[in-house]
């Protein structure tokens, strides 16, 4: 039930995976508030917001550009929000709230005991510190594009990409990938790789003849990833944005985390223990095929 009413902001400026992370705030915010949510967001993550189906409107914040932004802060000082929500709680936004101070009811943010923690928990802390509902279960499905390939199943998803931040220590190297496909392939799995052409991944991709591996990287948009993780066996991959997404389609993941990105930072593991699940290495690099395969074999037992 809607117990409140009136215009709302809310600030979300990405990343991928943490717009992810937040979609049961906004489902929350919209059993809240109603249908009348605005969003502030960085340019990269309009499509995505746009396909969550969660505001009516979208406002993009130019990072870049001086003018730009003090033509967004004039616009929104205009809108006088009943309310503003900030999901990113960053000096960036903290900022807002002084320039926007008189423009607006309410500014929301978690409490500052929760910055620097799982999304998951910092959101959990923010619907408790408002007294608003818990977080329902993550779920994508709704914003899901069909997908015209046939795969050969069973299959399972290899999202070998990640961020080049820390010198790509967020992966673990292409030839264990490659290798860990030879394994799946020879146990009758398909591996599907998944990811853009910015992953940088030509290095796996040479490989696919040798491993029996379907080669969708950049070839696919992330709502189709919906659809072909919904028919996946699981899914392997580093801490990274599609990971994610195919872990928010209701598919059995493991992800890969290293000193870097810590799992207590990120990734799908609270939302469901059982189904989501984390394997860490202080340096990937160092992490063997081994292992990986063997920490695979709970999914594959569990959710065959």
């Amino acid at each position: 039930m809607v117990a409140d009413r009136g215009s709302t902001l809310v600030i979300k400026l990405g990343a991928s995976g943490d717009m992810v992370q937040a979609i049961p705030v906004f489902e929350v915010l919209r059993q809240r508030y109603g249908d009348t949510l605005t969003l502030l967001t960085t340019a990269p993550f309009v499509d995505f917001a746009r396909q969550s189906g969660y505001f009516n409107t979208i406002i993009t914040d130019d990072r870049a550009s001086v003018k730009a932004n003090l033509t967004i802060l004039l616009r929104l000082r205009k809108l006088n929000f009943k309310r503003i929500v900030d999901l990113q709680n960053v000096d960036r936004t903290r900022l807002y709230k002084v320039l926007l101070l008189g423009s607006y009811g309410k500014w929301i943010s978690g409490p500052d005991t929760q910055k620097n923690v799982h999304p998951h928990i910092r959101f959990t802390a923010l619907c408790a510190s408002q007294t608003w509902q818990t977080l329902p279960p993550v779920c994508i499905k709704a914003m899901a594009e069909p997908f015209s390939g046939v795969l050969p199943k069973p299959y399972m998803i290899v999202a070998a990409g990640a961020s080049n931040a820390h010198g790509g220590k967020k992966r673990w190297p292409q030839a264990a990938y490659a290798a860990l496909c030879v394994r799946l392939k020879e146990a009758g799995i398909t591996p599907v790789l998944i990811g853009s052409p910015g992953d940088d991944l030509a290095t796996l991709e040479a490989t696919c003849a040798q491993t029996g591996a379907v080669n969708l990287i950049g070839q696919t948009t992330l709502f189709q990833l919906i659809t072909i993780a919904e028919n996946a066996v699981g899914a392997i991959g580093n801490d990274t944005g599609p990971q994610l997404i195919v872990a928010a389609s209701g598919c059995p993941t493991l992800t890969l985390f290293s000193a870097v990105n810590p799992p207590c930072k990120g990734g799908a593991w609270p939302w469901d223990q059982a189904r989501h699940q984390n394997l860490y290495a202080h340096d990937l690099a160092m992490l063997s095929v081994d292992a990986v395969w063997d920490a695979l074999q709970p999914l594959l037992s569990q959710f065959p």
